[in-house]
């Protein structure tokens, strides 16, 4: 068996490393390849210290190779074949790839291109050409994912190439409850075999599970279940003035900190990353757009006795937006439109990413709170408290809709998320003409607790309480050998290779 991982980052390259060796034992593997974000460290990682990967290559590589390429390669014949060969509209590859999509100023994304319509094309071709040879020659019988954010490459591009060719795929997907993972076969916000489980349970069959998924849900309602990438997440506290030698002590820091160390390098050779000294002047932006906000007059708390609807922002750049919603990725336009949905007594209440504090331009945050029924809240105040007094949460692809429906509260969708099929409990909002009466629905919505029942049961079912990024993370720190008997990769490498060979039993 010949395996071919996506490595996304550093840290999947180490679990990528001890998986190799797991599933060389468990699966009988004896080639393995590894398609990665960077050549360095990734790939390096990979060569150095695992020869068992004997083919590699990069999205560092495919991107140099395409900005290099004359406009004369531009082959015309190719192009026309990749829509009615792999059936995504063409664009969506480019939309894909914040590094096409977007123009850095200052260090913030903004959405644009530095590109021509013909390069852009050139750069999709080239992938394509690159990753469809890599493929054929390597001829992988399954394709594995390591991370659960495949980034801002061609990770879509593989997974189209797999699959025009029949070749399985393993993705980890994060549940949106706690730590809960579970495996798919596509990069995209979709798990089948827990839709599928979910219409089993709705009509009539049992699960063991059903009393861990109501202690699960009285757990969450309780603040007791929260997600990985928030838990232990630092704030700062909007709702106080900054004393004004503090923030000098944070921007001192910052300017002086790599001057102590002389370390003014240059980037390291790789595409995509910056040299300290451009990563410490993006914090440093950072910091001043977060004292504009403070002092500014952006944010408000939420008034008692007011009705709400909460519409929460997304980090960007990032897949929530860019791969799972491409027709949506202007998220301040979205919630002008959610705004103009609501009755004549119901305001919206946005909140920032935490993740997305301080690296937006001011213009975003003015734009919004100029509208005249839209409150921006203070982006560290505690979504689940403000979703339990919401009339409802409306979001693109949000975690914020799982959230609202493990409260009893009624959430929308405006693009692909894997619970969708959950109607009762979430909408999907195919336009934005749907809304308002989406909208018009939440004060008369109960929820059918059996059927939130079901959904967790179902996603309990086909997950493992584990998150792959935290092990990857802590595997960065130990040797090959302490990797492979660490407790929680053998239980994730176990789920993984269950769930592989449960596929390649059924001949998938």
């Amino acid at each position: 068996m010949k395996i071919l991982f996506y490595v996304q980052r550093i840290d999947d390259a180490h679990l990528a490393h001890a998986l190799a060796l797991q599933m060389k034992q468990d699966l009988a593997a004896s080639d393995f390849a590894v398609i990665s974000f960077r050549r360095k460290p990734e790939c390096q990682y990979l060569k150095d210290n695992a020869s068992l990967f004997t083919k590699q290559l990069s999205e560092t590589i495919m991107h140099q190779r395409a900005d290099k390429r004359p406009l004369a390669d531009i082959d015309s014949e190719y192009l026309a074949r990749l829509e009615p060969t792999y059936g995504l509209p063409f664009w969506h590859y480019v939309t894909q790839n914040r590094f096409l999509i977007m123009k850095r100023a200052n260090y913030l994304f903004e959405y644009g291109t530095n590109y021509s319509r013909k390069r852009l094309l050139l750069h999709v071709q080239t992938r394509f050409e690159m990753i469809e040879r890599f493929v054929e020659d390597f001829k992988p019988d399954l394709v594995v994912y390591t991370g659960v954010d495949v980034g801002p490459s061609s990770a879509l591009v593989l997974e189209q190439v797999a699959k025009a060719r029949n070749i399985p795929l393993f993705v980890p997907i994060s549940t949106k409850i706690g730590s809960y993972h579970a495996i798919t076969d596509t990069i995209y916000n979709r798990v089948d075999k827990i839709e599928a489980r979910f219409k089993e349970l709705e009509s009539g069959k049992l699960s063991q599970n059903t009393e861990q998924a109501k202690q699960l849900i009285a757990k969450f309602k309780e603040g007791q279940v929260i997600l990985p990438y928030i838990d232990g997440l630092e704030l700062g506290n909007f709702g106080k003035k900054l004393k004004l030698e503090k923030l000098s002590d944070k921007i001192k820091g910052i300017l002086f900190r790599r001057i102590d160390k002389g370390s003014f390098q240059k980037k390291h050779g790789d595409l995509y990353n910056l040299s300290q000294w451009e990563y410490d002047l993006f914090r440093l932006g950072i910091e001043y757009r977060n004292m504009r906000l403070r002092f500014g007059d952006f944010f408000s708390k939420p008034q008692k006795d007011e009705k709400f609807v909460f519409f929460p922002f997304h980090v960007e750049p990032e897949l929530a937006l860019l791969l799972y919603a491409p027709y949506r990725i202007l998220q301040s336009e979205i919630a002008h439109n959610v705004a103009q949905s609501l009755p004549w007594d119901v305001c919206l209440y946005t909140k920032d990413h935490p993740q997305g504090i301080g690296k937006k331009n001011l213009g975003f945050y003015k734009k919004l709170v100029s509208l005249p029924n839209v409150k921006m809240l203070y982006p560290d105040l505690n979504s689940h408290a403000i979703i339990s007094e919401s009339l409802g949460v409306v979001t693109i692809t949000g975690t914020a809709a799982m959230e609202a429906m493990l409260l009893g509260k009624p959430a929308i969708t405006i693009g692909e998320v894997f619970f969708n099929f959950a109607e009762g409990l979430v909408s999907r909002a195919k336009s934005v003409e749907d809304l308002p009466e989406l909208v018009a629905r939440f004060e008369d919505f109960r929820p059918r607790i059996s059927q939130l029942h079901n959904l967790v049961i179902a996603i309990l079912d086909n997950s493992i309480n584990l998150d792959p990024e935290g092990l990857a993370a802590s595997l960065m720190q130990k040797s090959i050998e302490e990797k492979l008997t660490d407790e929680r990769f053998r239980a994730y490498a176990g789920f993984l290779i269950r769930n592989i060979n449960d596929r390649l039993e059924r001949g998938l």
